[in-house]
Formats: structure tokens, C-alpha cells, sequence
């Protein structure tokens, strides 16, 4: 996975924005070797997306962050404490980093391959109070 931009910029968008998409430029935008971010539900649909990479390949990367949080949540000691926090998956290509939002709900990054997390880590933390509060506090965790 190829960002389509060097040197960043987001593709044009195949769908309108919504009170979130401004949430997820700043995360993306804040964030060194950040390639794109999403926020999808948990059955894998997106609701909104930001990033240099293709809209699909966000959505899909999204779904599949959806489904490993889902799975990961559900083993018997994450599932009785309820504190799974957050999900990392390092590729060769890329790094993946999905973190809950709320019920049914998560946010996947997508960053180069080398990009250090201590700055998304603070993004991301912003990010989420941010979503939670365009939300009306339904997605409080």
C-alpha cells in the first residue's frame, strides 16, 4: 500500500464530508508518516475516511482493523475487563493501529512503515475526544 500523493495531500473524496471528516484531516494532517485514518462501525462499514491512500483501500483496512478489535475483545480476559485499548499490526508496508472509540465504533491509522507513535498517540487521544463529542457523547466508552 502506496500512498498516491508523495509528499502527502488527501485524494479527492468519493463521498461528502461529515461533521467528522475535519477531525480526521487534523489527526492525519498532525501526524508524521501518517498515510490515512478512518472511522467505521462494527460491521466493517466507514463512516467517513481521510488520507493519500485510495478510499478503498482506507475502507478496507478500516473493516479488517474492525474485525481483529471485534475478535481480540471478545477472548475471555480482554472480554471480562473490557480494556482492550488499542490494536497494532507492523507490515512491511505499513503500520496499522485501530483503537475503539466507543461501542461499535473505531478509528484505524495507517502510517509508513517507519513512523514513531509517540506523536500519534496524542493525536489519536485528541482525535477520539473529538469524534466523541461530534457524537453527542453516544460513543463514550
Amino acid at each position: 500500500m502506496r500512498p498516491l500523493r508523495s509528499g502527502g495531500g488527501a485524494l479527492p473524496r468519493d463521498q461528502a464530508r461529515s461533521p467528522f471528516t475535519a477531525i480526521l484531516e487534523r489527526l492525519v494532517d498532525s501526524t508524521p508518516g501518517a498515510l490515512g485514518a478512518a472511522l467505521a462501525d462494527d460491521e466493517g462499514e466507514t463512516v467517513d475516511y481521510h488520507g493519500a491512500l485510495e478510499a478503498d483501500d482506507l475502507r478496507l483496512s478500516a473493516a479488517h482493523m474492525g474485525i481483529i478489535l471485534d475478535h481480540i475483545s471478545s477472548l475471555g480476559s480482554i472480554a471480562a475487563t473490557g480494556q482492550l485499548l488499542e490494536v497494532r499490526v507492523v507490515a512491511r508496508d505499513a503500520q496499522y493501529l485501530a483503537r475503539p472509540v466507543g461501542p461499535g465504533y473505531q478509528v484505524t491509522v495507517i502510517l509508513e512503515p517507519v513512523a514513531l507513535l509517540p506523536r500519534l498517540a496524542k493525536a489519536l487521544d485528541r482525535a477520539l475526544v473529538e469524534v466523541r463529542v461530534e457524537a453527542g457523547g453516544a460513543l463514550e466508552c
